[in-house]
């Protein structure tokens, strides 16, 4: 049980993590290409 849990975690996590990320870099993507035009 515990370990379940543990893996859950550190997926759910991970998932976050990667969602986060990718919001960060299509930001600052996006903000990177209105200041060039």
């Amino acid at each position: 049980m515990l370990v379940i849990y543990c893996d859950l975690k550190i997926s759910i996590n991970y998932i976050v993590f990667k969602y986060f990320s990718d919001i960060l870099f299509l930001s600052s993507f996006t903000y990177y290409h209105t200041w060039i035009l």
